[in-house]
């Protein structure tokens, strides 16, 4: 789940939540982890300066990289910002 607001900050910021629902702790980093790098591989894409807050869900365990990144590809083409 994504939640994609605009901005006045000088760059945009993103925010990764991942609750207890996902897993541990070490599958709670695990999906920040892959978030954080998906995030940083396509920033140079976002059109605008946004605010964006990317909720983690459970599904992200078993989610493969490419799965990852595909996704996080079509909600940024979605909302119009890539």
């Amino acid at each position: 789940m994504v939640f994609i607001i605009g901005s006045e900050a000088k760059n945009s910021r993103y925010g990764i939540v991942t609750s207890k629902k996902v897993g541990n702790a070490v599958y709670r980093n695990q999906a920040k982890r892959r978030l954080r790098t998906v995030i940083y591989q396509n920033i140079g894409e976002i059109k605008e300066k946004v605010d964006v807050v990317v909720i983690a869900r459970p599904t992200i365990k078993q989610a493969s990289w490419d799965q990852v990144n595909s996704d996080y590809r079509k909600v940024m083409r979605r909302a119009g910002l890539c």
